[in-house]
């Protein structure tokens, strides 16, 4: 249900279904990936790497394709910048740990 919320947005910006469909089940296949991995001792630096990355890929793309969600207060696109923080703060500390 929430999957379809989102490719509707990026359809409704001109994307075609079947890319929309895609990116949104690309991007949940790797925060479930990642938020799995981080659990795991030897992966986790790599994890909290790749979810700066995947957040700041989001977080662009997002930007491009539909900047007016950056004005939803308890949107996904605001709601990313502080668990943006706190994986790097996570990765700042996750050597004392």
């Amino acid at each position: 249900v929430r999957q379809d919320a989102a490719a509707d947005i990026l359809i409704s910006r001109g994307l075609p279904g079947t890319l929309a469909f895609g990116m949104v089940l690309a991007g949940s296949i790797a925060d479930i990936v990642v938020g799995a991995a981080v659990v795991v001792r030897p992966l986790a630096r790599s994890a909290l790497i790749a979810m700066i990355a995947i957040t700041l890929l989001y977080l662009a793309a997002a930007t491009a394709l539909a900047p007016d969600l950056w004005l939803d207060p308890l949107g996904a696109i605001v709601k990313a910048v502080p668990m943006l923080c706190l994986v790097l703060a996570a990765l700042a500390i996750l050597e004392e740990r």
